[in-house]
């Protein structure tokens, strides 16, 4: 009987734990998104309010992601690239038809997060119209909470198994005091 509560007490802290692990990367992985989306975006407004549609544009894509640490494309305003900081923009596809860009001709909230089609890895694209028609789109890298996850994971490890190593000692003592085989508190 004393193995069996114990066994039981200890797999209800698993399964807590394992819940409050999953919810707490569940929000902490939406809160990164939004922080990254608002950077990102304000980022984007910066930059189109310095954007000169008279100057050249892959020079000005490039000067941009110097400062940003962003990877900046800058679009005409039918979709054509006519700038990019990391490809040869002359031979990028029209990109009129990217999410991004679809929502900022629209002036609504421009983030997507997708694989790029033209460096294949996971990336979030931030996008808005600057005043001359073009657009500025920034992009950057994202992982979301996966990649922060395993350089903590360690850490995590760690803390589940002191926790799951003191819950089994103190449901020990627990069920001893219960079933009359020891005293509680010791």
């Amino acid at each position: 009987m004393k193995r069996a509560l114990i066994r039981a007490f200890v797999l209800t802290l698993v399964i807590a734990l394992l819940i409050s692990g999953v919810i707490s990367t569940v929000i902490f992985d939406r809160m990164m998104t939004e922080e990254k989306e608002q950077a990102l975006t304000g980022l984007a407004m910066t930059l189109a309010d310095l954007y000169d549609p008279e100057a050249d544009a892959d020079d000005q894509a490039s000067l941009f992601a110097l400062h940003s640490g962003a990877r900046v494309t800058i679009l005409s305003a039918d979709g054509t690239v006519i700038g990019d900081s990391q490809a040869d923009w002359t031979s990028m596809e029209n990109h009129g038809d990217r999410e991004e860009i679809v929502a900022a001709s629209k002036g609504e909230q421009a983030v997507a997060i997708r694989i790029s089609a033209t460096i294949g890895s996971k990336l979030m694209y931030a996008a808005i119209q600057t005043s001359s028609g073009d657009y500025i789109r920034l992009a950057q890298s994202y992982g979301g909470v996966g990649t922060n996850l395993l350089s903590i994971l360690p850490g995590i490890l760690l803390a589940a198994l002191l926790a799951l190593l003191i819950s089994g000692i103190l449901a020990g003592r627990i069920v001893s005091n219960i079933t009359g085989q020891g005293r509680w508190p010791p």
